[in-house]
């Protein structure tokens, strides 16, 4: 039997909601979370992970999953393991560049579709209490409680706000296949709905070599932080310093380079240690 590797791993969340064979699983999710009508969700294209850049000197921007709608609404979904500096940031990016890249000379700004992001954060991204685990935030005047527009909207979902209670809608029921941390609780999520036993399925299906590639990087990884505290605790004042330049994303991105040197898929090395894709490729 395979080893354990949970659905927000990166690679698994990958076979499951960007196959262009089997997109139900990711059709099903979308009509959990967003407000949109079931039509448009009919046909899906998946889209180009690589956000266009305007100019050479634009940041580069690597989406998860990307996918356009029978309307033109473009999606983008992403999975946040770790806490990182500028997450929030990086969401208003990712929704503003998805913008910018539909118009081009002599086309309307009234031809724009919705551009919307989705981000399943594995970690608190707000002070809201338990229960409260989806957020959808638009261009909104809070003093006259008005909207500006719904061109640009961003879904937050936080996992660790999810209760124990169902609330028996859809979205609480992906939610809970996202949660799992085991065989049993996976398995108990494909109970819920029909085609979340249909991605549970394709979890299952993730090779043996695959998933032992996941697990040895972990492994790697847990030595390095191990490693990385045992100097921290024998050195204070310079660990003490060192956290001002956020010594643990540092740590990761020389763990990240040390794999890319190895030619570790870089999906994988995303998932083990959270850095980027796209601060990947600077290395």
């Amino acid at each position: 039997m395979c080893p354990f590797i949970p659905p927000l791993a990166d690679p698994i969340f990958k076979k499951v909601f960007a196959d262009s064979h089997n997109l139900a699983p990711l059709r099903s999710f979308l009509s959990s979370v967003l407000d949109v009508p079931q039509d448009d969700l009919v046909d899906l294209t998946l889209l180009p992970t690589h956000l266009t850049q305007s100019h050479a000197a634009d940041k580069e921007g690597i989406v998860d999953v990307r996918v356009r709608t029978k309307s033109g609404r473009d999606i983008d979904i992403e999975v946040q393991r770790f806490r990182e500096p500028g997450f929030r940031q990086r969401l208003v990016y990712y929704g503003a560049r998805m913008l910018s890249g539909q118009l081009h000379s002599g086309e309307q700004y009234q031809d724009m579709a919705q551009a919307i992001v989705i981000a399943i954060a594995d970690f608190p991204v707000t002070s809201c209490p338990i229960g409260q685990f989806h957020h959808r935030f638009r261009l909104h005047d809070k003093s006259h409680n008005l909207d500006l527009s719904d061109i640009m909207e961003i879904d937050v979902l936080e996992l660790p706000k999810l209760t124990h209670t169902t609330d028996d809608t859809l979205l609480y029921k992906w939610l809970r296949f996202f949660t799992a941390r085991n065989r049993e609780e996976l398995d108990m999520a494909a109970t819920l709905d029909p085609e979340i036993a249909n991605a549970v399925d394709t979890v299952h299906f993730f090779s043996e070599e695959e998933s032992a590639q996941i697990l040895e990087l972990r492994h790697e990884m847990a030595m390095h932080d191990r490693a990385s505290w045992e100097w921290a605790a024998r050195n204070p004042e310079l660990a003490a310093k060192e956290l001002s330049d956020d010594v643990e994303h540092i740590t990761r991105v020389s763990i990240a380079r040390g794999l890319i040197a190895k030619g570790i898929d870089p999906d994988m090395i995303t998932d083990v240690t959270g850095v980027p894709v796209e601060e990947l490729r600077k290395y």
